[in-house]
């Protein structure tokens, strides 16, 4: 009978020590569970400030390059253009050579048709960069003017304003004006004129940056 009850108290404190090995096991347990998932948020945190950063310094980055490129222009021409009469019309095409600042050599090609009575020309012209072989596209409108009587000037006198409405390369989608002005000389009756002392000025052009174009 002694040796009953003592094999139950000792059953009793078997299974009071088995379950308060179990509770301290779920307990080590549990810790290590939640010591995981501080580690694991931590690397989450850690990686977004990373990711937060870097798309941070693209943004700046972006932001900082301009979407458009502006230049501005001014030079000297000269060239040769020929003439054919129709009518109260006068056909002219023309091309130049010169440089300008900071876009270097050019030449010019255009062809205008000017009113005879009133001396109000249009037409379209394209300007080539030497540098790298891009082309601006123009329209024109000007005005041809003869010596006023009395005048010291012998010669007629032109004004153009060249709009630009595109081009290749760079230039593709270029937008500006810039004028050209200049004196006619007759070279010959068959309606030959050259120019020498032509100018332009007030360039402006405005094309994507090269940064923002890719």
């Amino acid at each position: 009978m002694q040796y009953t009850v003592h094999n139950r108290a000792t059953i009793r404190v078997a299974n009071r020590t088995e379950v308060s090995g179990r509770v301290t096991a779920h307990e080590v347990n549990l810790d290590r569970y939640h010591d995981r998932i501080r580690k694991v948020c931590a690397f989450v945190a850690a990686r977004s400030k990373v990711y937060f950063s870097a798309a941070t310094i693209i943004l700046i980055v972006t932001l900082a390059v301009p979407a458009v490129a502006q230049v501005t222009f001014d030079g000297a021409i000269q060239g040769h253009e020929r003439g054919l009469l129709k009518d109260t019309k006068q056909l002219t095409f023309g091309t130049v050579t010169g440089i300008v600042s900071n876009l270097g050599q050019l030449s010019l090609t255009y062809d205008v048709t000017i009113n005879l009575v009133t001396g109000v020309g249009t037409g379209s012209g394209v300007l080539l960069i030497e540098k790298n072989g891009d082309s601006i596209f123009t329209t024109i409108n000007g005005k041809f003017t003869p010596p006023p009587p009395g005048s010291t000037l012998t010669v007629p006198s032109v004004t153009e304003t060249y709009t630009i409405t595109g081009g290749t390369g760079r230039f593709k989608k270029a937008t500006g004006k810039f004028t050209v002005e200049r004196l006619v000389e007759f070279a010959d009756l068959e309606m030959d004129f050259d120019f020498t002392g032509g100018v332009i000025h007030g360039g402006t052009i405005t094309f994507p940056n090269a940064e923002n174009s890719q």
